[in-house]
């Protein structure tokens, strides 16, 4: 695998895994367009997923703390049925994952099928950008993780199994269907994200399970290009997810759809 192409792909990762318009449609578009290699595709494509994790991690780093320390009121909450705001946003998103987790652990090997028939990406593209469009039309809401309903919570890890499919976002399935559920814009982008930890860790864990024995091989051969992909997607993840994160806020996130229509239409009439 070419150096050049790595950090191309690293880009492309970090960019689209964070902004809505989905790293799976444009890494299944891309590699078909760069005659990428499909034994290298699943080794390559896990460390990318994995440079995203991190960049999330790091920008979320102080919640991610807070989550953990508030684990320690869990008696407390019980026993005066009162819960703490960062005890109950860790209830929302193992709600969250559930769903999630179950429908990617269910249906991974068909949809890799999927990725290689670029007709139906490209029609899943298009229904991406319907539900970004839409959210332009909705007013903010005001739930936070105080009162955002656990049934609401579990509805957008269904969303978020759903964008398993090749073209559909995840980051844009969840926040669309948490403005819609009335939640607050900053709420519905750090609930998308934090929700996303458990999920991409268990599905590189399950990569890597698949990979077995092979892993050894490819990295005496492949190391150096993944390496540079990894850094390269860690540096854009980063940027990517502070940018998309500001534009949530000002309620801007429709933006997205306009480019998403864009790469649908020229992925089904050129592809």
């Amino acid at each position: 695998m070419e150096i050049l192409k790595s950090v191309f792909l690293g880009v492309l990762q970090g960019l689209t895994e964070f902004l809505p318009v989905s790293s799976d449609g444009h890494l299944s578009v891309l590699t078909r367009l760069m005659d990428f290699q499909s034994e290298n595709k699943l080794f390559f494509f896990v460390f990318l997923h994995l440079a995203t994790m991190i960049a999330t991690i790091v920008v979320f780093w102080k919640e991610i703390i807070a989550l953990i320390i508030s684990l320690k009121h869990i008696p407390s909450s019980i026993k005066n049925k009162k819960w703490n705001p960062d005890l109950r946003m860790i209830f929302l998103i193992i709600i969250a994952t559930i769903p999630a987790g179950l429908i990617g652990f269910l249906f991974s090997d068909l949809v890799e099928n999927f990725q290689s028939n670029m007709k139906l990406v490209g029609i899943l593209f298009l229904v991406n950008g319907v539900f970004l469009i839409a959210t332009r039309w909705k007013r903010e809401g005001k739930l936070k993780e105080n009162d955002f309903g656990f049934s609401s919570s579990f509805l957008v890890g269904l969303l978020q199994g759903i964008a398993v499919l090749p073209a559909i976002s995840r980051s844009g399935l969840t926040i669309s269907g948490t403005l819609f559920m009335n939640g607050e814009r900053e709420f519905a982008g750090r609930f998308s994200f934090l929700m996303s930890l458990p999920i991409i860790l268990g599905a590189n864990i399950f990569e890597f399970y698949k990979i077995g024995k092979k892993a050894s091989l490819y990295f005496s051969n492949e190391l150096l290009p993944s390496l540079v992909g990894f850094l390269a997607a860690l540096i854009t993840g980063f940027l990517a997810l502070k940018l998309l994160l500001n534009i949530i806020k000002r309620g801007r996130f429709y933006y997205f759809a306009y480019y998403c229509f864009l790469i649908g239409v020229v992925t089904l009439l050129f592809l």
